[in-house]
C-alpha cells in the first residue's frame, strides 16, 4: 500500500508556504456525507478523496471523476479557520488495520500570532468525516 500523499507530495505546500484561499466540498447526495475536499491554494488545488473500493484516503492535484452529477459547495465550518493560513505539518494516517484512511493538517497564520488550526480528515464507510484536533 503506498502513502496517501504518494501521488501528489503535500511537503511542495509546505516548502513553498502557500496560503490557503478557499476550501470546497463535495456531497454525495445518496451518502448524505463529504466524498472529497477541494483545498485551493495561491498557486494550485488539492483534493483530497475516498478510494470506496479499500476506504482509503487519497490525496492528488488532479481533479476526480465522479459518475454521479455533484456540485462543489463551499465548505465553511471548521475548515473556514483555516482559510488566510498556510500547512505547518501534516501527518498521514494508518489505521490498525494498516489502511491509510486519514490525514491530519496543522495551519499557522504567517506571523503565527495564533493558535494552529489542526483539522483530521477521515475516511469511514466511503464518506471523509472531518474533525478538528484541540491542541491542550
Amino acid at each position: 500500500m503506498t502513502s496517501p500523499t504518494s501521488a501528489f507530495p503535500l511537503h511542495r505546500i509546505v516548502d513553498n508556504q502557500g496560503i490557503l484561499r478557499k476550501v470546497e466540498c463535495l456531497h454525495d447526495r445518496d451518502l448524505n456525507a463529504v466524498v472529497a475536499v477541494r483545498l485551493i491554494f495561491e498557486e494550485l488545488s488539492v483534493y483530497m478523496t475516498v478510494n470506496c473500493d479499500d476506504d482509503t484516503i487519497c490525496v492528488s492535484g488532479d481533479t476526480p471523476v465522479f459518475t454521479k452529477d455533484e456540485r462543489w459547495s463551499d465548505a465553511g465550518g471548521l475548515w473556514s479557520k483555516a482559510v488566510g493560513r498556510r500547512i505547518q505539518w501534516y501527518w498521514e494516517m494508518r489505521n490498525n488495520q494498516g489502511y491509510w484512511d486519514g490525514l491530519q493538517i496543522e495551519f499557522v497564520e504567517a506571523q503565527e500570532a495564533k493558535a494552529p488550526i489542526c483539522i483530521q480528515a477521515v475516511t469511514i464507510a466511503s464518506r471523509l468525516d472531518m474533525r478538528e484536533v484541540k491542541i491542550l
